[in-house]
């Protein structure tokens, strides 16, 4: 099973996201059998598996056991908090480090099946066949990176610390994102540049 990433620009929901993902499965659909639709600030994480290709061995053996599921969805646990300095901890998943103690919402992204996807929209797609099926949060779950926009970017607040409880499970793919930005790109620049319109 092959995965790529092609990274599309999003702004709104009616008029952007939904028509962007739609483009995605337009255009690239017939190219795999599973794709996904997810946001920057959005990383598919599994608590048992943080090896490369854990997507993809995920949805093999989740679709495997639910053969009608033509949209696996990934609930939403949001990693909120001021984040630490990003002069020195420049990717975003290693600034910040406290998620909710349960899905925050109904807000799931979807994997799907884009030949079985009618029209594509932000958290359930409308789909021509098939069902869509929460994955279980101990095989797949989405880490939403919010940070402290619910405290209006200030200090963390008693009720953030309340809702959150510290999570590090990131922290090894941190240390190997670190490496191989080091080791795999000519220069950090192509991983830490900010571009400023």
């Amino acid at each position: 099973m092959w995965i790529g990433v092609t990274r599309r620009p999003l702004i709104l929901l009616n008029g952007t996201q939904h028509s962007a993902y739609q483009d995605c499965i337009n255009r690239f659909g017939s190219e795999s059998i599973w794709q996904a639709a997810i946001d920057i600030d959005e990383y598919p994480f599994s608590p048992t598996d943080q090896q490369p290709k854990f997507a993809a061995r995920a949805i093999a053996r989740f679709s495997e056991k639910v053969p009608t599921a033509s949209e696996l969805t990934m609930q939403n646990y949001l990693f909120l908090g001021k984040p630490l300095d990003d002069t020195k901890h420049p990717l975003l998943i290693d600034r910040i480090w406290r998620r909710t103690h349960r899905p925050a919402n109904l807000l799931v992204k979807p994997i799907y099946k884009p030949s079985h996807v009618a029209r594509a929209t932000v958290h359930h797609n409308s789909l021509k066949r098939g069902r869509s099926v929460n994955f279980p949060v101990d095989q797949l779950r989405m880490n939403h990176y919010w940070g402290a926009r619910l405290q209006n970017w200030g200090e963390d607040t008693p009720e953030i610390i309340a809702k959150t409880e510290p999570d590090n499970s990131m922290e090894s793919i941190v240390k190997t994102l670190q490496i191989c930005i080091g080791d795999c790109l000519p220069s950090v620049d192509f991983a830490y540049h900010k571009q400023w319109n």
